[in-house]
């Protein structure tokens, strides 16, 4: 892919992440849309997202700085990459997307039935600023006539796509987690920069901590106190309030250790995921029981949130999990060098 038409793809993307941020009556159109079919996909979630997008991954001075690191992209040739979109959160794949068109190659993208609505208003708003974009992306019901595929999805998905894309070059991720943990010494701004952290997206992503480390003797109560005053408009969402008295009800049946505040139960587990409405949470006494926690479960954690970084673990800043960057890769294996080296 010549070094001029790498600039003219980051030029396009550069101009979706201004266009996607105007125009906010058609915008609500198509979110209401995209709501009848997954009722997840709230606005303010879709925009949460879209925001993520534009000031991560569609900054020119970003792009440009992040492609750098990749000369051999000068080298690429265009290739069909199947991509399988996950559609637990609003765009969750377009990280991929990205990489796939910044890479020279083109896309063949299917989508879940209830996340077809999003991805065609953004590869419209590409066609409009670029047409040639346009022409790079297929949406299809069917993958067929790939030379590679990158594919996301439950831990069942991921079984099927490791036995049916056996024999094409791939990458396949399954379901992650991701953990936090907090000192003790958080003040108030940074309490409500780790609920971002547990609650956008109603919890449902990768990156949403799902497992919270507490120092032992740490006084809940006000931490509860901050979310519910911060939070509170999850317990508008129907979906979401009939999740949490369910898990209410089943934690009181079963006689678990938990927690309750209006939008959340804490639930003493070490297990790293926690289901819709709830957090857990586990005690500790050193930041090495953090650590050696991170090691024996580095294949199901998919981001540390914390204070500070461990001994060898980097952690992300509170309120910055479901804010990657452009070198953020999923399950931390890089797509660029995927996409790349399938040309050798």
């Amino acid at each position: 892919m010549r070094r001029n038409e790498v600039e003219e793809t980051i030029h396009a993307f550069a101009k979706l992440g201004e266009k996607i941020l105007i125009d906010i009556e058609a915008r609500r159109q198509v979110f209401k849309i995209a709501q009848r079919k997954n009722p997840w996909f709230e606005e303010r979630e879709v925009l949460r997202m879209l925001h993520a997008i534009s000031e991560s991954y569609l900054d020119e001075t970003k792009l440009f700085s992040w492609i750098e690191r990749y000369p051999e992209i000068s080298n690429a040739h265009a290739q069909n990459i199947g991509l399988i979109a996950a559609a637990n959160i609003p765009l969750v794949s377009f990280h991929d997307l990205l990489c796939i068109l910044i890479s020279g190659s083109n896309v063949l993208l299917r989508c879940s039935d209830r996340d077809t609505v999003l991805y065609e208003w953004i590869i419209g708003m590409l066609n409009d600023i670029n047409p040639k974009m346009g022409t790079r992306i297929r949406m299809v019901d069917k993958l067929t006539d790939f030379e590679a595929i990158i594919a996301t999805g439950s831990d069942h998905s991921y079984t099927y796509f490791k036995k049916y894309f056996s024999r094409v070059p791939h990458l396949l991720r399954g379901h992650r987690n991701s953990i936090a943990w907090i000192s003790g010494l958080e003040d108030e701004k940074a309490l409500i920069q780790l609920g971002e952290d547990i609650y956008s997206y109603f919890g449902l992503g990768c990156r949403n901590v799902s497992l919270l480390f507490i120092p032992r003797e740490y006084d809940l109560a006000p931490l509860l106190r901050i979310w519910d005053e911060n939070f509170q408009y999850l317990r508008d969402s129907n979906r979401y309030n009939n999740n949490y008295e369910y898990r209410l009800a089943i934690s009181m049946l079963n006689g678990l250790k938990f927690h309750q505040s209006e939008t959340l139960l804490l639930i003493e587990s070490n297990a790293i995921a926690s289901h819709l409405s709830t957090l857990h949470y586990q005690f500790y006494d050193d930041k090495q029981q953090i650590e050696r926690f991170c090691v024996d479960h580095r294949d199901k954690i998919q981001c540390i949130v914390g204070p500070s970084s461990l001994t060898n673990q980097t952690c992300a800043r509170f309120g910055s999990s479901q804010k990657p960057e452009l070198e953020d890769y999923a399950d931390g294996t890089d797509t660029m060098k995927f996409l790349l080296s399938l040309n050798y």
